[in-house]
């Protein structure tokens, strides 16, 4: 059972040092964790082992914080004679790195659409610049100024849409 708490966990938790003292733990659960993550902590903390990780607690209010919590065995000549939380609110941090994932979710979206949108003016770039090749090579040094200019204007046409897409 809980015996003391201090003024961070009032204002973390939503609850007074006289609702928390003599009620377990539990009152803090939110749900999100299954019994094995509990049974995992409680056989490391009453093995005399420290436990740390991150916990998915419950405010007063119903709202869901998470810690990072580090939990140690108090021993007196070898005895567990109770333990000690402590507790390092990490809920901005969690909804912090859950924005950035979002958005690079979304920029990698971006940077897929704009690579696709650019392989197109790529392809037809490519294509226009092996016909000149072709024409080049077909006119056994008698380039016509007309054709030429032709494929040059293909080609700059392509490469301003493609200048127009990275805009």
């Amino acid at each position: 059972t809980i015996e003391y708490v201090n003024d961070a966990f009032e204002s973390v938790t939503g609850y007074s040092a006289a609702e928390a003292i003599d009620r377990t733990p539990a009152m803090l659960r939110s749900g999100e964790h299954d019994e094995a993550f509990y049974r995992d902590l409680w056989e490391t903390i009453l093995g005399g082992e420290v436990w740390q990780g991150e916990v998915i607690n419950e405010r007063k209010d119903g709202t869901q914080y998470v810690v990072d919590q580090t939990i140690a065995p108090i021993t007196d000549e070898g005895a567990i004679t109770g333990f000690v939380a402590i507790n390092r609110d990490v809920t901005a941090l969690k909804e912090y790195e859950r924005e950035l994932e979002a958005q690079n979710d979304r920029l990698k979206q971006y940077g897929e659409t704009v690579a696709h949108d650019l392989r197109n003016p790529l392809a037809l770039l490519d294509a226009e610049l092996a016909q000149f090749e072709m024409a080049v090579d077909d006119a056994d040094g008698s380039v016509d100024a007309e054709t030429v200019g032709q494929f040059c204007a293909d080609v700059g046409t392509t490469v301003e849409r493609m200048q127009a897409l990275i805009d």
